[in-house]
């Protein structure tokens, strides 16, 4: 299952991208444009498809009432055996058919008919919320795919003596309200899951204070990126400040040395013809403590030559 194509209206600055088709090919696909010019605005769109949020700020600027916000993503299908067993658990865990896990639910051949499907979610519904759809003609393929089975019910006669009566009927039944359930069910167990990375904002940063990661300070600029940077070393940088000079310096060129191992190893880009590159992080305190010591050794010098013993303080 892949996403082949997508459309947004009415989002921020796009009042209608038309149909974008990804790469069919080598599974890149490239935005390029100037700043402002929507780039961010699409991936942020497609979020929106994701989860179900869109926010005020992605409503577009009009005079003309509120307009309807959408996003569509089209799906191919690549494989129909996991997709029917896909689409199989989420009608059991939707409508709970009491019938056994190895029974099937659907008629094979009818939903290797589906070779694509859309599913489109829109903002505003009549009660403020975001609302998912799928085509209706991939919705009425799987009405008329699910399979029946044969009920018995008590009929009483004239005589009032009972008598067994059978008859089939669907194992789940499905109705023109059930659209969105299915849309549903097709987005939660059938559909690859969209990830918006946006940390940019939220890359490494130049430095951290210790009180803050104390803290657990979330809003600090760069907390997520050096939490994760611990969970990789498998360290507490708070712990390991207040460890020895001597034990805390090797455990942190170990790390260093870890890191730049391993970036070099997953970066294959070489710049300006040399792929030597270190990644390393310190602490700042440490250093100017030294410095500190360096400068107050310097007066001391000076102090032992020129002998004036009132001048050394602190």
């Amino acid at each position: 299952m892949k996403l082949k194509s997508f459309q947004i209206k009415n989002y921020k600055s796009i009042t209608d991208t038309g149909e974008v088709s990804l790469s069919a090919n080598d599974n890149i696909t490239v935005l390029a444009g100037q700043n402002e010019s929507g780039k961010s605005s699409v991936l942020e769109a497609l979020n929106s498809f994701e989860t179900g949020v869109f926010d005020s700020d992605s409503k577009p600027f009009t005079t003309k009432g509120v307009l309807l916000q959408s996003v569509s993503c089209t799906y191919e299908v690549d494989d129909s055996k996991i997709f029917l067993e896909q689409l199989t658990i989420g009608l059991r865990d939707e409508y709970g058919p009491e019938i056994s896990e190895d029974d099937p639910v659907l008629d094979e051949k009818k939903i290797k008919t589906i070779k694509e499907f859309t599913l489109t979610r829109s903002f505003p519904n009549s009660e403020g919320k975001s609302l998912l759809e799928i085509n209706k003609d991939v919705f009425e393929i799987v009405k008329a795919a699910v399979l029946e089975q044969e009920t018995e019910e008590d009929e009483t006669k004239a005589d009032d003596t009972v008598e067994k009566k059978k008859s089939t009927q669907k194992i789940i039944q499905l109705d023109d309200g059930d659209m969105h359930n299915i849309a549903d069910v097709f987005w939660s167990n059938v559909t690859p899951k969209i990830i918006l990375f946006n940390d940019f904002c939220d890359l490494l940063p130049d430095r951290i204070t210790l009180a803050d990661l104390k803290a657990k300070k979330e809003d600090v600029k760069g907390y997520r990126a050096v939490k994760n940077l611990e969970k990789i070393l498998g360290v507490n940088f708070v712990e390991l400040y207040g460890k020895e000079d001597l034990e805390r310096e090797a455990i942190r060129d170990e790390h260093n040395n870890t890191l730049s191992v391993d970036f070099q190893k997953a970066w294959g880009q070489k710049i300006h013809n040399d792929n030597k590159i270190e990644v390393k992080y310190d602490f700042e305190k440490e250093r100017y403590r030294r410095y500190f010591l360096c400068k107050l050794a310097q007066r001391l010098k000076i102090a032992r030559s020129s002998n004036p013993p009132e001048e050394v303080k602190g």
